[in-house]
């Protein structure tokens, strides 16, 4: 676009200003008066992502924050005709992502678009605990973003004449929560990554698993994701002398004791073949559980400020149009 031509910013809210969830579905009206020609390349949706649930996680990396939008319409102002509809969203901006961005692209995402690798625990999303009344939280962070539509004809790249269609109406369809979340499962979620006993476990009622500070498959507050959630509780599981998996009930607490180590405290729970020190211990990933909120949503849009009469001969020009 020729540098010489002014342009402004303005924010469109969106007609029912709430916290967004899975399946809604978010309308921002753009009116021709407001914004009579719009510039998409400098346009970008605005808002705050705030996970809940009983693990650590984070949107989906290989979209980042557009995993969230599972649908992109494009009405004119009246609703009386469409004028792009973009259907699985996340899924293509996946796509193109994976072809065409690179590693100053993907750190420019993690900036501006909500990027955060779902293996790492060093996220935008979450903390770790840093003190012992912190264990066992979530720990979520509210992470603003702000998402070109890229995908789009009418919001990416190009200059779009809304007066020419007296206004238009954008319409986001929030994705499900499986389609759009990850849960963290890189570390303490198999036997595999788990994390090793410090005090074995004899054949007797037992309802505490201790677990190492030290060596390779040390836990501790930086690296251990497990939540405590007693509405929606995860299986303790760990690996017996035999091999064999087996379930040590339900993670009911977290703790430090005395040396620093974190103690997981259980439902009572019985071994049938004892478990030595160094054993596995891990997570079972059947109860995992996230949701989002969408807060604050708003299209920033950019505004085209032509040479003065060029917008009322344009007017003009369509009128005489329509009127033939």
């Amino acid at each position: 676009m020729n540098q010489n031509v002014q342009t402004r910013s303005v924010s469109l809210k969106t007609q029912r200003q709430i916290d967004f969830v899975a399946e809604n579905i978010a309308v921002i009206s753009i009116p021709p008066a407001e914004v009579p020609m719009l510039y998409g390349k400098q346009t970008y949706l605005r808002f705050n992502i705030l996970i809940n649930g009983n693990c650590k996680g984070s949107p989906d990396d290989a979209a980042a924050a557009a995993s969230l939008i599972e649908r992109i319409e494009v009405w004119t102002l009246d609703n009386q005709a469409m004028l792009e509809n973009i259907i699985d969203y996340n899924n293509l901006s996946a796509t193109r992502n994976f072809y065409e961005n690179n590693d100053a692209m993907t750190n420019l995402d993690g900036i501006i678009e909500g990027y955060s690798p779902n293996d790492s625990l060093s996220s935008i999303y979450f903390d770790m605990p840093s003190s012992q009344s912190q264990l066992g939280s979530t720990l979520f962070r509210q992470v603003e973003v702000c998402l070109p539509l890229r995908l789009s004809s009418v919001f990416f790249k190009k200059v779009f004449p809304v007066l020419a269609v007296s206004g238009i109406q954008l319409k986001v369809h929030f994705a499900q929560n499986n389609k759009s979340l990850r849960a963290y499962t890189a570390t303490g979620f198999s036997a595999a990554s788990g994390f090793e006993l410090k005090v074995a476990l004899p054949e007797s009622p037992q309802t505490q698993l201790v677990l190492k500070n030290t060596g390779a498959e040390a836990a501790t507050l930086a690296n251990c994701p497990f939540v405590v959630d007693t509405s929606k509780p995860h299986t303790i599981q760990y690996v017996d002398n035999n091999g064999g998996t087996k379930n040590a009930g339900t993670l009911d607490g977290m703790s430090l004791d005395a040396s620093g180590c974190i103690v997981l405290s259980s439902s009572s729970f019985t071994p049938d073949i004892s478990a030595n020190a160094g054993n596995k211990v891990f997570l079972s990933t059947s109860n995992l559980d996230l949701s989002y909120k969408v807060k604050h949503c708003e299209l920033i849009a950019c505004v085209v400020e032509p040479q003065k009469g060029y917008l009322q001969a344009m007017n003009k020009k369509l009128k005489e149009d329509i009127n033939k």
